[in-house]
């Protein structure tokens, strides 16, 4: 089963990729972070997944995407 973390990123990811398309960022974290939870299909991600993967720090966040490994 793949790391609850791992995928929130992936979403966050495309979230990104969804707002780089539609030529600009939401008005607020709020609708960023509901922009994410949108991504979440079968995988129901709550908010506060999503706002614990958001307010980690980037560099430990990109490590992990390297490495593959859990936070």
């Amino acid at each position: 089963m793949e790391n609850r973390k791992l995928l929130v990123l992936k979403m966050v990811n495309l979230a990104l990729s969804e707002v780089e398309f539609n030529g600009g960022l939401p008005p607020g974290a709020d609708d960023f972070v509901a922009l994410v939870t949108q991504y979440g299909g079968g995988a129901s991600v709550t908010r506060e997944e999503v706002e614990a993967v958001l307010n980690r720090p980037l560099k430990e966040l990109v490590d992990v995407c390297v490495a593959g490994t859990s936070l």
